[in-house]
This record gives structure tokens, C-alpha cells and sequence, in this order.
């Protein structure tokens, strides 16, 4: 009862927020894959070319943040190409630019910057998934590899 003397009615709590899709999030396994494992050959060229582009750029982010001399520059992205796995390139962009930020506030720069290296980092799994997969076809219930 209420301190005013009326029955309380639980009302049923909101049904959840559906999850808002991201461009990178996994997607669902198509029932059928291309006809020709030529299509899927090239798309995955495109995408891997598309990454290195990235990449590339990415580097060049490090630089800027690490000096503007041409010899820091072209250490900076020798140093940058070193670097493993892009976990580890990211970590190292990010600490160089919280350091660069530290001596140049600029607020909205920063957080546009800290945005790029949290959307990338999503995206690198997408990436090695694409780099790491295999195309084949299925017949009969048994897999052959294609190429």
C-alpha cells in the first residue's frame, strides 16, 4: 500500500534496447557463398589493400605525434612497421598522442583522434578474420579446397 492507501502496481520493466548493429560487428553466415571463388578472391584483395591504406596512414599519425623533423618522421614509421599486431600499433599511436596532447590541447582533436583508434581497433578483427580465412566449396558434405 501507498502512504496514501492505494494498491501499488509493479509496472513491467521496458523491454531491453536492441543493440545498435555496427559496421564491424560479425556478420551472420550466409546460406550460400559465391558462385565463383574468383568474387570472394578479389573482395578480399580490395579489403586487405584497403587496410594497408589505413595502415600506411595510420603510420603517419604516429609520426606527426612523435616530431616534424623528416629524420623523426621516417623513424617513426620504420619503428611503427616493427610493431606485430595492430593492437600493439595502436597502443603505441595512442600513448604518442596523449603525450603530443599534452603539449598541444586541442580537445576536439584529441577525442576525434582517441574515436579513429577505438573504431580501427574494432575493425582490426574484422581485418585478421578476412586475412586468416580459407575459401573452399562444399559438396557432398565434405569440403575441398579450392585454388
Amino acid at each position: 500500500m501507498s502512504p496514501t492507501g492505494k494498491k501499488r502496481v509493479r509496472k513491467p520493466p521496458p523491454p531491453p534496447t536492441p543493440k545498435q548493429k555496427k559496421p564491424w560487428d560479425v556478420p551472420p553466415t550466409p546460406k550460400t557463398g559465391d558462385a565463383d571463388p574468383d568474387t570472394t578472391y578479389a573482395a578480399v584483395g580490395r579489403a586487405l589493400s584497403q587496410w594497408e591504406l589505413f595502415e600506411g596512414n595510420f603510420s603517419q599519425l604516429f609520426a606527426i605525434f612523435i616530431g616534424h623533423a623528416p629524420s623523426a618522421i621516417l623513424t617513426a614509421v620504420r619503428a611503427y612497421g616493427t610493431i606485430q599486431t595492430f593492437r600493439g600499433r595502436a597502443d603505441m599511436v595512442e600513448g604518442a598522442a596523449e603525450l603530443f596532447f599534452l603539449l598541444y590541447s586541442n580537445d576536439d582533436l584529441r577525442n576525434r583522434i582517441a574515436d579513429l583508434i577505438k573504431i580501427a581497433r574494432n575493425y582490426a578483427g574484422r581485418r585478421n578474420e578476412i586475412a586468416h580465412g580459407v575459401v573452399h566449396t562444399r559438396r557432398l558434405g565434405h569440403y575441398r579446397q579450392v585454388g
